[in-house]
């Protein structure tokens, strides 16, 4: 019959769920690229409308950005619909999945009923408890058995108290025949230091660098094993250096080695990061005991050192510093001369003139601060000008309290 009339055409599969899915996902990804463009495109008629002048030209583009915007919430809308029909199919896909597998697993459980009752057709209570009593008198026979077969006989009676006296006398022969010659070694092995180690060459108090100590416990002293490794240098150094605390009967601090490995690397501290056990140690003020750090610890450094000119730079910084605390003391003095003038230890014929020395002292300590300040900002890429220049402004607001009481 199929040569007359051909065969039937095969059905089309009906379509699922997982693919109507993917189909509206398809479909929605397709107008999210859609609105990409849009946005791309609006943003292009923004920039061209900020730099034209109000007029035809500038409302014929802002007429197209409109049109775009439009054509934009078309779209959203259209992908927020897409959205929540895709949502749908999916909550309803769950729900066959979640039944399907609810059929499952009844299933199992009903084969699993005919399988246990099958099993406990063949065992019998009765008998697994005559098994359990044989196996129990069978062990306690065993018992007997090795009883008999360990008893002792023959043996001639012994006092206890004789036996005592014999291990006590064998225990002092013993002790005759050891050798102690190991302890006279220890003996006459130094004494552990009890003052912080000085180096008189290079003045680096109370650090001991480079000599191996064995590992004990000492409340303001820790001993640390660091590897460094500097950009500016071509493989990792070792070092053992000793960290003291800086204050009597303190702990030593992150902060006291950190000065301690700038003193021995050259890294200053800002510019370290130490690393212990996976951790970076960043607390400068909490101890070491704190943070995990004891005798034996290995710390890795990685830093980098200044140049040259960063050098030059720190040290110049270093003597703005040191004027910066001249000048503050200078002004610490006129702060205690004012004082007594107002307290009334000066004749009062004599305060019009102190009060103008006091005045004129104190303009001129401004002006040290400000052209401090200028020097600062010459160098102003380190990173430690701003606590300089934060003392300074402290500085400054005394200096205008102080001019503040002089007009008064």
């Amino acid at each position: 019959m199929n040569r007359f009339f051909g065969k039937a055409k095969p059905k089309a599969p009906p379509p699922s769920l997982t693919d109507c899915i993917g189909t509206v996902d398809s479909r929605a990804e397709s107008i999210d690229k859609k609105i990409a463009r849009l946005d791309a495109e609006l943003v292009k008629y923004k920039d061209q409308m900020k730099k034209m002048r109000e007029g035809p030209a500038k409302n014929t583009v802002k007429q197209k950005a409109l049109r775009v915007l439009k054509q934009k919430r078309m779209y959203e809308q259209q992908r927020d619909n897409l959205a929540q029909q895709s949502f749908n199919m999916e909550q309803a896909n769950y729900t066959i999945q979640a039944l399907k597998d609810t059929k499952t697993t009844v299933d199992a459980m009903k084969l699993g009923v005919k399988e246990m009752k099958k099993a406990y057709k063949q065992v019998k209570i009765d008998q697994i408890e005559d098994i359990q009593d044989q196996l129990e008198d069978m062990m306690e026979e065993a018992n007997e058995v090795q009883e008999a077969l360990s008893r002792s006989y023959g043996t001639p009676e012994i006092d206890e108290d004789d036996l005592e006296a014999e291990l006590d006398a064998l225990g002092d022969e013993l002790l005759a025949d050891e050798d102690n010659s190991y302890l006279d070694e220890a003996a006459a092995a130094p004494a552990i230091p009890e003052g912080a180690p000085v180096d008189t060459k290079n003045k680096v108090s109370p650090f001991l660098l480079g000599i191996q100590l064995p590992f004990f416990v000492v409340v303001n002293r820790i001993v640390v094993d660091f590897e460094s490794n500097i950009l500016d240098k071509n493989g990792n150094e070792k070092h053992n250096i000793q960290v003291a605390s800086q204050q009597e009967d303190g702990e030593p601090t992150l902060q006291d080695m950190a000065v301690l490995i700038e003193q021995v690397t050259g890294v200053p501290v800002s510019f370290q990061k130490l690393i212990y056990k996976g951790k970076s140690l960043k607390e400068l003020e909490q101890p070491l005991s704190a943070l995990g750090v004891k005798n034996g610890c290995k710390v890795m450094l990685i830093g980098k050192r200044n140049s040259p000119e960063e050098e030059a730079e720190l040290k110049k910084l270093k003597d703005l510093e040191k004027s910066v605390e001249h000048v503050a003391n200078k002004l610490e003095e006129v702060n205690k001369e004012f004082t007594s003038i107002q307290k009334g230890f000066l004749a009062k014929d004599l305060q019009a003139e102190a009060l103008k020395q006091l005045d004129k002292r104190i303009k001129g300590t401004a002006e040290q601060f400000m052209k401090i300040l200028e020097q600062v900002d010459a160098i102003a890429f380190l990173a430690q000008c701003d606590t300089i220049e934060g003392n300074i402004g402290q500085e400054m607001d005394k200096l205008q309290s102080k001019n503040l009481a002089l007009a008064e």
